[in-house]
């Protein structure tokens, strides 16, 4: 090999050193060369795009793919001519149940079909045409569609009955009402290099308190999650910790996600799920503050206590707001600004919980004249929250009242 790179140009042997593995791509998609070209004379009378499907996390395997469907039906990023979209998956399939369902949505193929026509198409004159573009902002809905459009994945009638079967087994009947409370500890993502997300991890026994209070209601509450460190220890038998009770599955993680009355989220992927079957969310707290998902009524949140260590006080939220941290995405970052992040308390998180079933009652009927704390909220957002690209649409989702008094 090396008697042979020796006779190659000097750049030529620099890119072979340096990107092996984009050489063998190359080398590979050089079979596809012709079909690549069909697809591009064929493009004035029927447009075949390529686009990924990012399967490897939930979130984005569930909101970025339903926030395309959804473009797709508000004509954004919807060629104008006759298409057909292929996608092929990024890697790893982070849910099995999720797959099948979009598989009976879209055109999913295998990779080694689809990569190399994906990767020809930057050398076609405006190949860009060639690839599906949407959604605009990955899982973040800045057209404010979910709240327009109803939910793009069903149920079959099987798997309607495998769902209801499995709630009878936990002693969930058809009429009853149940909670997921999706809370990330420190074994989210352990076995991978994500420890710069640890900023996000809470522990589920301060969640106890607010789990309790909704079943001395009448109401189930289902622990989700599909690695954790913390089991949610609670006599009460509306409190079920399924994330530690053995019966987890992927096809329950979709199921319960598009049943629950609402769910309580620390700022996971999954709380994608119950998002894509237009559930109400409360996410105690959201973590940064800008990735609050601003752009539905049924949204409502706070978030953790930024403490100025050297100073040893809490920042208000309209501190929190005009400084870089509010946008900040790693522990590492935190840290430079000197921030210590910590959890709000279990009585703040009851607080929030009881406002989402106050607008549950009242079927989010927003009152006109806001508050002025949440009318700062919107103002807030719409100032600091986008950046060069659209990061929030228009704001509907709220900040939890008392917290804001308490804390703006």
């Amino acid at each position: 090999m090396k008697k042979y790179l020796s006779k190659l140009p000097d750049p030529i042997k620099i890119f072979i050193r340096k990107y092996p593995l984009r050489l063998l791509s190359i080398l590979y998609s050089i079979p596809f060369i012709p079909l690549i070209l069909i697809i591009f004379l064929i493009r004035s009378k029927i447009l075949i795009r390529t686009g990924i499907l990012y399967s490897d996390r939930i979130g984005h395997f569930a909101g970025n793919t339903e926030l395309y469907l959804c473009e797709l039906k508000a004509g954004i990023n919807k060629p104008d001519s006759k298409f057909i979209d292929l996608f092929f998956l990024s890697g790893k399939i982070s849910n099995q149940q999720l797959y099948k369902m979009w598989k009976r949505k879209l055109i999913i193929l295998p990779n080694f079909l689809l990569f190399p026509i994906y990767d020809l198409t930057y050398f076609l004159p405006n190949g860009h045409k060639n690839r599906v573009s949407g959604p605009s902002c990955a899982d973040r809905d800045v057209h404010n569609l979910l709240d327009k459009y109803p939910a793009n994945l069903k149920f079959t009638k099987k798997e309607e009955q495998l769902g209801e079967t499995i709630l009878k087994s936990y002693g969930i009947e058809k009429n009853d009402k149940f909670i997921c409370l999706n809370v990330r500890d420190s074994a989210f993502l352990s076995n991978k290099n994500y420890n710069y997300h640890s900023y996000r991890d809470c522990s589920i026994s301060n969640y106890k308190y607010a789990a309790e209070k909704l079943a001395d209601l009448g109401f189930f509450v289902i622990r989700m999650g599909a690695k954790v460190n913390e089991k949610l220890l609670s006599n009460n038998d509306k409190i079920i910790d399924y994330a530690c009770d053995g019966k987890r599955s992927d096809f329950m993680d979709i199921f319960l996600g598009s049943r629950c009355y609402f769910s309580i989220s620390t700022s996971t992927g999954w709380e994608n799920i119950p998002y894509i079957f237009r559930k109400p969310i409360v996410f105690a707290p959201v973590q940064p503050a800008n990735n609050f998902f601003t752009f539905s009524k049924k949204f409502i949140a706070i978030f953790k206590h930024h403490i100025i260590e050297e100073e040893n006080r809490k920042m208000t939220i309209t501190e929190i707001f005009e400084s870089d941290v509010f946008k900040s995405q790693t522990s590492n970052e935190f840290k430079e600004f000197g921030v210590r992040l910590d959890e709000p308390t279990k009585e703040e998180i009851w607080e929030v919980t009881k406002e989402m079933l106050f607008n549950l009652k009242n079927n989010f009927k927003q009152n006109n004249n806001k508050t002025f704390y949440q009318k700062k909220i919107i103002e807030n957002y719409t100032k600091y929250g986008n950046s060069n690209k659209i990061y929030h649409g228009e704001i509907k989702s709220m900040i939890g009242s008392k917290f804001i008094e308490q804390n703006f």
